[in-house]
């Protein structure tokens, strides 16, 4: 990661947790949980840009213990490229400051194109770059 990531943006399915709400159980990922609680605790902001119901959605996060740790979920049917647009001038970032997290490698390239600097993942590289989330966003926390 090029620039101190100050946002994580997550997409739920098949990437926060395995499985796809809509039908049927899904499986909280320990990490996952983990890594939100972590890095929230040194002061790396999460949301959520997932298209989803967004009560059933916030239902399951509830059920976690974690729907507190998200600012602003935009969880709908909509494209998330103009979603993660708007979010970002709502919360005053930058792209170069934010990373979505998605399986999907169309929905990573959709938020790029609507937010060209913005960092993308798929969720497999997150063991890559997990362990340096807090020093990139707070060098004093580390």
């Amino acid at each position: 990661m090029s620039e101190p990531i100050k946002l994580i943006i997550w997409d739920l399915d098949d990437t926060f947790w395995r499985g796809t709400l809509s039908e049927g159980a899904v499986e909280a990922i320990a990490d996952n949980l983990e890594l939100v609680r972590a890095t929230a605790a040194c002061g790396i902001v999460h949301t959520i840009v997932s298209k989803n119901d967004f009560a059933a959605a916030e239902a399951k996060l509830v059920e976690l213990g974690i729907r507190d740790l998200f600012v602003f979920p935009q969880i709908s049917w909509q494209p998330k490229g103009p979603i993660i647009k708007e979010l970002l001038a709502q919360m005053q970032l930058r792209a170069p400051n934010a990373l979505f997290l998605d399986d999907n490698p169309i929905n990573r390239a959709e938020a790029q194109y609507y937010n060209p600097q913005l960092q993308v993942a798929d969720p497999v590289d997150l063991p890559t770059f997990a362990p340096n989330c807090c020093s990139a966003a707070n060098p004093t926390l580390a």
